[in-house]
């Protein structure tokens, strides 16, 4: 809902605005801020946003490309590695869609968790490989994420991908030997020979 409002310590907000809880102690009276702006709300004025145990909006602004909506939950403080329900931080959901502008507004903050790992162990740089977006793949690296970490399926950056562009970028920064996009010369061998026959 709109709000005005009517004392100096409280915050003025419209509908449709996202706000960032500080303060919940006060069943009534929460303290939050809006743009940059903190003040008290009245909790009856308000309804969550992620309460359902969906994403919050910064894995959401991170997962769409939403820079404007990214930038926003970084000024007023969200935490940055917080994790959704299946242990993805803002950073996993950037690398996993490729969405290369939030994901270098991510490592640029100071406290980003670069090898943090999701429920499955996946690290932002395994999904990034994993879906093909070499961009994200060679960012991640050079800001010096772990190409040795290992999923829960055993299961490294080096093994992830049979993405030409992705491994192109992993030979470039010696993380594998060869570009062979995952058939080995006695596999080529073998079909030259049956196709002779």
């Amino acid at each position: 809902f709109d709000y005005t409002a009517e004392e100096e310590d409280e915050l003025s907000f419209s509908e449709g605005d996202i706000l960032y809880v500080v303060d919940s102690s006060d069943p009534d009276w929460w303290k939050a801020r809006c743009r940059g702006v903190e003040g008290l709300i009245p909790t009856n004025m308000v309804e969550s946003a992620s309460g359902d145990g969906s994403t919050g909006p910064m894995h959401d602004a991170a997962k769409r490309g939403n820079l404007e909506l990214l930038r926003e939950c970084l000024s007023n403080r969200m935490p940055v590695n917080q994790a959704d329900p299946a242990g993805n931080s803002p950073l996993h959901w950037a690398a996993r869609s490729g969405q290369l502008d939030c994901l270098t507004e991510l490592l640029g903050v100071a406290q980003i968790g670069l090898d943090k790992t999701n429920k499955l162990g996946d690290t932002p740089l395994m999904l990034a490989a994993q879906h093909a977006h070499a961009h994200c793949v060679e960012s991640l690296i050079k800001a010096g994420a772990d190409v040795s970490k290992t999923n829960n399926d055993g299961k490294s950056v080096k093994n992830m991908s049979l993405d030409s562009e992705v491994l192109v970028v992993l030979k470039k920064h010696n993380v594998i030997k060869d570009v062979n996009n995952g058939f080995n010369d006695d596999e080529y061998n073998n079909d030259d020979e049956d196709d002779e026959e």
